[in-house]
């Protein structure tokens, strides 16, 4: 029969030299306590191994209980073949610990804070290319629903000759109407942008929400003019049109400044810039 497969995992392993026993002093302790001490020093190590620190506490009576030996064994390990190294920890009182083991640690710890960080970065990128994600798909459907046929102004094909107006028929949204024949527009500063997000202070329309619609309507003819953007204009939004009830859940699942942003992201796109990809 094959030999089963260790199942140890790396965080319960600790390497040792192959020729440990020719160590001048595990000779030593062979000679004086046979198998029996060689094997009650690798127990030690095993138990400083355990140990967040790699450290244990001198109480050889608890060292004894645990490894099922007598205390004075377990003391003239410890004590008396120069094998540990002692020190006084502020909480714990006298501890020892094992030198070799330390430095054989350090490579373990050193390789597994790496793969932590590798990991805590991989986690950090992964949920900032889901949230571009998110933000693009929201701006693709905010303009898709401010715009006729959910195409650009700028990809349409126009009949040469003809010349461009606005009409009002069964094919274009009675919402909006060409860019190209709505009046200048002022470019929208950052101080604007919130002014026309947020509902305004006293006066004008608005719906049961209290979100001005009209504004809201404004602010995004603005952004889309400011940054070039070659769609319809929108000329107004019902408050209980289909238009007006997704532009609330975007606001209450994101928030005005978010949604400020959402619009701004749709205007800088290539493809509402005459790019004529996504």
């Amino acid at each position: 029969m094959g030999r089963k497969k260790a199942t140890k995992t790396l965080s319960s392993y600790f390497p040792h030299d192959s020729n440990a026993r020719n160590d001048e002093r595990l000779v030593n302790v062979r000679m004086k306590h046979g198998p029996a001490g060689y094997g009650v020093y690798f127990m030690l190590v095993e138990r400083l191994r355990e140990d967040p620190e790699y450290m244990s506490v001198v109480d050889y009576n608890l060292i004894a209980f645990d490894l099922r030996i007598d205390a004075s064994l377990a003391k003239s390990i410890i004590r008396d073949f120069g094998l540990f190294a002692f020190t006084v920890d502020p909480e714990r009182g006298e501890c020892f610990y094992s030198e070799s083991l330390r430095q054989r640690m350090a490579r373990k710890d050193e390789i597994t804070a790496k793969r932590k960080a590798a990991s805590a970065l991989g986690v950090s990128v992964r949920q900032e290319n889901r949230e571009k994600t998110k933000t693009t798909e929201t701006s693709n459907q905010m303009v898709a629903e401010t715009q006729p046929n959910g195409a650009p102004n700028g990809s349409e094909k126009r009949t040469k000759g003809k010349e461009s107006k606005v009409k009002e028929n069964s094919t274009s949204s009675p919402y909006v109407e060409e860019a190209h024949a709505a009046k200048p527009l002022r470019n929208a500063d950052a101080g604007d942008e919130a002014a026309s997000v947020a509902p305004s202070a006293g006066g004008g329309s608005k719906d049961k929400s209290d979100f001005d619609l009209a504004a809201f309507a404004r602010y995004f003819n603005e952004t889309m003019a400011a940054h070039g953007a070659q769609i319809p204009q929108v000329r107004s939004i019902p408050p209980n049109s289909k238009r007006a009830a997704f532009v609330r859940a975007r606001l209450k699942e994101h928030g005005k400044e978010a949604l400020a942003q959402v619009v701004q992201n749709a205007a800088k796109l290539s493809f509402y810039n005459g790019g004529g990809a996504r």
